[in-house]
């Protein structure tokens, strides 16, 4: 039976800066810069021990167009670890790591392919006689509004059609090569390796129509187990076999507590809850903790933890841990739905309300507060790096603790 064995994956973005971490004591934000580049040697590292056929990589290798050649020259000793086990590697480029023909680039290893901006086809044979073709392209801009699967034409001497895709799934627009299910059905492919979007997606099941997600979560919202796809695609089945191997996974978690909890007890509950994810993760971890309450927390220990004190008892405990949990976000919720009357019935209230968080959410404005911020301790932690993403955790979280406030008040009423 004609059969073959390979590896699949995207959005490595080797090299990111991770701009919005840069807050991190010095040994922590080292260990997430490195994360992508550790993530990478544990799949390779994977894909020799799992004696794969070839590897593909469907897009944003690194992070931005130009890449510093550090980066490339650790992708460049990865892709030597695979040519020292004869495994070949196609790959394409990304809307973030495009080449416009200004780069000067390392050389790759001889078993890299690099697909050019035009669509290529490539031919794989195995030593067992099954053959592929492989096609893909790179991106040679940031946006590409066309539909480059109309393109893809399948080969008919080989064993398998097997495309290389990295792009957006829409009807209609789109700014990153933009497809449909359909369209790619059409073209009777035996399976389409798709990068661009950081989750894993399953489009399609015969024929698998996939994406692997990326290999490294690099913020909050990108939560869960990161890695590798390996693909047995045979003339009966395909199937997607999961290899975890991201380096620090970012995960949520969430705690019940009783209102009239003591700071000792309350303390010993996270380190708890941070030794389970320490244990089932297998990885460093990034951690939200969001507390569960029945009733109003009792001041003392609310106030600790809106200042900021727990969390930094927490993070202080982790600092010099190779396997660290580091936790970057603690916050409160109440259980049950209190309504809140007065303010409800007050439209008023509502629409400053509104208005303030829309106004927060500009730039200008939000730096204008954080600056009045900066001898408070919890904003100490945050006032270097107002970037998009952390304005908009700091803004969401304001909002919860604000409403959880309002919420309290009103029970008392």
């Amino acid at each position: 039976m004609k059969e073959l064995r390979f590896m699949h994956i995207a959005d490595l973005h080797l090299d990111s800066p991770f701009v919005g971490l840069k807050h991190l004591p010095p040994f922590i934000f080292q260990q997430m810069k490195d994360s992508t580049f550790k993530s990478l040697t544990q799949l390779v590292t994977v894909a020799i021990t799992e004696k794969i056929d070839f590897l593909l990589i469907a897009g944003d290798i690194y992070d931005e167009k130009t890449q510093s050649i550090r980066a490339q020259a650790r992708f460049i000793d990865e892709m030597e670890r695979l040519q020292t086990e004869n495994i070949p590697v196609y790959a394409i480029l990304g809307n973030h790591d495009y080449n416009d023909g200004t780069l000067i680039s390392l050389d790759l290893p001889q078993n890299v392919h690099l697909f050019s901006a035009e669509t290529e086809t490539v031919y794989y044979k195995h030593t067992n006689g099954t053959t592929a073709a492989i096609h893909g392209f790179s991106y040679d801009k940031k946006h590409l509004i066309e539909r480059r699967v109309e393109t893809f034409e399948k080969a008919s001497n080989v064993d398998f059609n097997i495309a290389l895709y990295h792009g957006e799934e829409t009807t209609t627009g789109g700014n990153y090569a933009p497809f449909s299910r359909s369209e790619m059905l059409q073209k009777n492919f035996d399976y389409w390796a798709l990068g661009h979007i950081h989750k894993q997606d399953c489009l399609n099941e015969e024929p698998l129509i996939l994406y692997p997600g990326n290999i490294q979560g690099r913020h909050r919202k990108e939560t869960g187990p990161k890695g590798g796809m390996i693909i047995s695609l045979s003339e009966k089945e395909t199937k997607a076999t999961f290899y975890p191997a991201a380096a620090i996974v970012w995960e949520e978690r969430s705690l019940t507590i009783k209102p009239d909890i003591s700071i000792d007890h309350l303390l010993q509950k996270l380190i708890a809850e941070m030794d389970k994810a320490r244990e089932e993760s297998g990885a460093k971890v990034f951690l939200a903790v969001t507390l569960l309450i029945d009733e109003k927390l009792n001041k003392t220990v609310s106030q600790k933890i809106i200042n900021g004190e727990v969390i930094e008892r927490l993070q202080d405990l982790e600092q010099e841990r190779d396997d660290f949990v580091w936790v970057y976000q603690l916050k409160t919720y109440l259980n049950k739905n209190i309504t809140v009357d007065w303010w409800q019935e007050e439209t008023a209230y509502q629409s400053h309300w509104e208005g303030a968080i829309q106004q927060l959410s500009q730039e200008q404005q939000f730096n204008d507060v954080i600056q009045e911020m900066t001898m408070q301790r919890l904003a100490r932690r945050y006032v270097d790096v107002p970037d998009m993403a952390l304005r908009e955790q700091i803004i969401e979280d304001a909002v919860l603790l604000i409403g959880q406030l309002i919420a309290e008040e009103g029970e008392e009423k």
